[in-house]
């Protein structure tokens, strides 16, 4: 069945018969197997529509769209199933929401970029809807995801519009705190969302810049007209730490980098601390707030410490632990 008359190929005979067969079903059915043979099929016999058909069915199922058949008194009907178009498999993770926010920072911040508060509206719904989905999560976490999916938009339009936001965000002693934030950035750690943010609830003249949780933001306001700028020696990589650094410094921790993990620690480490090159391997000095949640990023990387003493107590009996089973 050629469109509008005209002569095709085999093969672009093929590909639009395929198509008409798409969207037929995608706009009726279940549909009776004599009507898909009548609407798509009526020049082939009988035996050859059952085997172009089952070919079709199959070139259909390999493009992600299977066609379900279903007994309807003596004949059989088929349908496209709505579970044919999202792949579970290909659901967002968290990480995957994360990153997507990060990456798609740098154009929602561009003047330029025409279609910025469409393309800020999409994320929204994408990843607010995918944080607001409270299946299968227990129900102290339901409020931290639905505050999540209502804080994205807000805090994104603070980054684009360079207008302050009122947060109210809850820290790592459970205070709720109420602030007066400009959002500078934003940044995946250890699959965590956070946002770097210019903290003016004391005055624009002693606003220092942090890092925040996302999923401790329980609310955020836009305070209209009432602006911020970046400051001039912003770096974001700067705050893009690792996630034992995040909190107040506690101290400064020295660690040895065999020579074999090299590579993979400039990955790993992101550019964080000093790094002093040796023969065998490198020694490297970086700060830290939380000792404990350092050891555990020591260990899991193959890095041994040398500075604390605290930290290398530690690290021995960890190892000492797993030497004896324990």
């Amino acid at each position: 069945m050629a469109p509008n008359d005209q002569t095709l190929g085999n093969n672009e005979l093929g590909a639009w018969r395929i198509f008409s067969l798409f969207m037929l079903l995608l706009q009726k059915g279940p549909l009776p197997s004599a009507e898909i043979y009548t609407a798509i099929y009526s020049d082939l016999s009988t035996d050859s529509a059952l085997r172009t058909f089952s070919r079709d069915r199959a070139v259909l199922k390999q493009l992600g769209f299977a066609i379900t058949e279903v007994k309807t008194g003596k004949e059989k009907s088929f349908y496209l199933s709505d579970s044919n178009f999202f792949d579970s498999s290909y659901d967002l993770s968290p990480e995957d929401a994360n990153q997507l926010l990060v990456i798609c920072s740098a154009v929602l911040t561009d003047t330029t970029f025409v279609y910025q508060e469409k393309l800020r509206n999409a994320l929204s719904k994408i990843v607010g809807n995918f944080y607001s989905s409270d299946s299968g999560k227990p129900d102290s976490k339901k409020l931290s995801a639905s505050s999540q999916s209502k804080v994205f938009p807000v805090l994104y339009e603070s980054l684009s519009s360079k207008q302050l936001v009122n947060v109210t965000y809850t820290n790592s002693q459970d205070q709720i705190k109420q602030k007066r934030l400009g959002v500078l950035d934003f940044f995946v750690s250890q699959g965590l969302l956070y946002f770097v943010g210019q903290d003016f609830s004391s005055g624009t003249e002693s606003a220092s810049i942090k890092t925040f949780r996302i999923d401790r933001v329980l609310d955020a306001a836009i305070l209209k007209d009432e602006h911020f700028s970046i400051p001039k020696a912003f770096n974001s990589n700067d705050y893009n730490l690792l996630d034992f650094q995040l909190g107040s410094q506690a101290g400064t921790l020295v660690a040895f980098v065999p020579k074999n993990i090299l590579a993979a620690f400039e990955h790993f480490s992101q550019g964080q601390g000093d790094v002093e090159l040796l023969s065998n391997g490198a020694l490297w000095t970086v700060a830290y707030a939380h000792e404990n949640t350092a050891l555990s990023w020591i260990l899991a990387h193959g890095l041994i410490p040398r500075f604390p003493e605290s930290l290398l107590a530690k690290w021995k009996e960890s190892l000492s632990e797993v030497a004896n089973g324990r």
